[in-house]
């Protein structure tokens, strides 16, 4: 991703040395990639972070989790551990550096888990189905089509290491 104000004397030669390696070039206005950032990576991490600890505090094992896991969490067990085979760094800087994060996403995160703890203790069946749909319906059909098409050959193979 680049930002068009960033276009100085050696633009252009940069730009075609991305072209040339086959980059895929985003522009992008840097305050649409720090939200964006703070979406799509920030909270991915924190909730990969978050899950790790409930298993690690209860001593859950992996192949525990693969044994009984539906194909949703055993591809959830696939990200968590590449997430996991990373620099804690790497995520540090993500978490910790991005204003947009702090101040506008992790409030979030608090008053929807908030939202949800509220209709599940209280068995609101139907807010919850319908939260979930309007999520859902938030997607593009043809993309939740081809992500179950792909994260099912994928399965495929985890249940293979499982044998």
């Amino acid at each position: 991703a680049f930002d068009p104000i960033c276009r100085g004397i050696k633009w252009q030669e940069i730009f075609e040395l991305w072209k040339s390696d086959q980059a895929n070039l985003i522009e992008i206005n840097s305050q649409k990639h720090d939200e964006l950032v703070s979406i799509v990576q920030s909270t991915v991490h924190f909730w990969n972070l978050l899950l790790w600890h409930i298993l690690k505090k209860r001593g859950i094992q992996i192949w525990e989790v693969l044994d009984i896991g539906t194909p949703n969490s055993r591809m959830q067990m696939l990200i968590l551990s590449r997430f996991l085979n990373q620099k804690a760094s790497l995520y540090t800087d993500m978490q910790f550096y991005n204003d947009h994060y702090k101040e506008t996403i992790l409030p979030e995160i608090k008053d929807y888990v908030n939202f949800l703890e509220d209709i599940i203790k209280s068995w609101d069946t139907q807010t919850f189905e319908n939260e979930f749909n309007e999520v859902k319906n938030y997607v593009w059909q043809d993309f939740l089509d081809t992500a179950l098409q792909i994260t099912s050959k994928i399965d495929s193979e985890i249940q293979k290491i499982k044998q």
